[in-house]
């Protein structure tokens, strides 16, 4: 599938007009993902609900998206726990991986959140791969701020902390 964009379209114009296809029963915009939960009716008659993840992108004449089903296993992770809640038992097949993904996710994001709440100043940290510098001690924690070997402040993103360790 590919990405469906509207000539002269704003963000919030693809935002209704994701909304408005088919029964939206909640949903959620984190970042530039649009996630949804949509009702409709199976093949066998029954209600049915599907996670729907609208991947929001901007072009030189206007905003598009590209829907991406749960059962096509999207790469996001960030969809909210309470829309896994209000979809209900996952579809076979993709939806049940991505939806453990999706747990695992929330849970290491979870851990390294309490990690750095527990942080003092002084205490050394590593930071992810590509950082430079690779290690901070820190000199302050909000905002969280580190020196490296050689002296230089830096301002770091939660992001770019490690994963704690257990």
């Amino acid at each position: 599938m590919g990405t469906y964009y509207t000539n002269g379209a704003t963000r919030a114009d693809i935002i209704r007009e994701c909304l408005a296809n088919g029964t939206t029963l909640a949903h959620r915009i984190i970042g530039a993902n649009l996630w949804t939960v949509k009702g409709y009716t199976a093949e066998d008659g029954t209600a049915a609900r599907i996670i729907v993840l609208f991947l929001l992108r901007a072009d030189r004449d206007g905003w598009g998206y590209k829907p991406v089903s749960e059962d096509m296993g999207p790469s996001e992770t960030n969809c909210p726990l309470s829309l896994l809640t209000i979809a209900g038992p996952p579809p076979e097949g993709f939806a049940v991986e991505w939806r453990a993904r999706v747990l695992a996710a929330h849970e290491a994001n979870s851990a390294k959140r309490a990690a750095i709440a527990r942080f003092t100043v002084g205490q050394k940290v590593q930071l992810v791969p590509g950082c430079r510098p690779q290690s901070v001690t820190l000199a302050s924690l909000k905002p969280l701020r580190g020196y490296d070997d050689t002296g230089r402040l830096y301002r770091i993103n939660p992001r770019h902390v490690a994963q704690p360790t257990a």
